[in-house]
């Protein structure tokens, strides 16, 4: 795999990343970029998808390839990073490679390479076999609908200081979101385009709001005024987040609180 861009290019995709695991998985293909991990506790998963052919044909990425169909490496989100900002704005070359040992010999294991003007850091990479995905069970019925990223990052923030979760329901136009403590609730109310997929039926799922605030924190640039993204919630289910930055289509994606009686 070669890959030749600003550094800021790819810290700008990766750098919220942390927030969610300080590990993650790169797929490469010919025609795309996809950075793929899950927090710890297999509650929240993110992915980005970048359309590599637009990116060039555009001018952010000057060279891309790989050998063959797919390349999968684990990589230290932590490490990258931190080369990347040292990097900055400048044209950095990234590969991987099998370090040639100091005895002459070809070594065992990969590394991912960076290469700027000023800097040139090598990376041990992980295994990405041992990043499992957990099972994410399949919509059948959900409401569609947009929200602003900075009025829900400010409303969760808020909710945070009466209790850890946050319940969202959907009903006709209407989206609710409250937080019930053992004394004290707090409840807003949000009037978006109605969702055609429900009809009339009312959908709600509980959430940790932990993951909820690590996830919308994840997508820092949508912060900015403006930007909106697209929730899909159902009844007990996964609640996704997805939205579009420049080539990249990101996705959110945390289970359920499920309540008992």
């Amino acid at each position: 795999m070669k890959l030749i861009t600003r550094a800021d290019n790819i810290l700008n995709v990766v750098k919220p990343l942390r927030s969610i695991n300080e590990e993650g998985v790169f797929v490469f293909r010919p025609e795309s970029i996809e950075v793929k991990l899950t927090d710890p506790a297999h509650v929240a998963m993110f992915r980005t998808y970048t359309d590599m052919r637009t990116a060039i044909k555009e001018g952010s990425v000057r060279d891309y390839k790989i050998n063959g169909e797919e390349e999968k490496l684990g990589v230290d989100l932590e490490k990258l990073v931190d080369a990347l900002k040292f990097i900055g704005s400048e044209e950095v070359t990234v590969y991987d490679e099998i370090p040639t040992l100091p005895n002459g010999k070809k070594g065992i294991h990969r590394r991912l390479v960076l290469e700027g003007i000023s800097l040139r850091r090598s990376i041990s990479l992980l295994h990405p076999e041992s990043m499992g995905e957990p099972k994410v069970p399949k919509l059948t019925e959900y409401a569609v609908f947009d929200l602003s990223c900075a009025t829900l990052k400010k409303r969760m923030q808020y909710m945070k200081g009466i209790s850890d979760s946050c319940a969202i329901e959907y009903e006709r136009g209407k989206v609710t979101l409250s937080a019930e403590g053992d004394e004290d609730e707090v409840v807003f109310n949000e009037y978006v385009t109605h969702s055609p997929s429900v009809g009339d039926s009312k959908v709600r799922s509980k959430f940790p709001l932990d993951y909820l605030t690590n996830g919308f924190k994840a997508l820092t640039p949508t912060s900015e005024s403006g930007y909106k993204v697209t929730l899909k919630l159902g009844n007990d289910y996964p609640l996704v987040v997805e939205y579009s930055r420049g080539n990249t289509d990101f996705k959110f994606l945390i289970a359920p609180r499920i309540e008992h009686d």
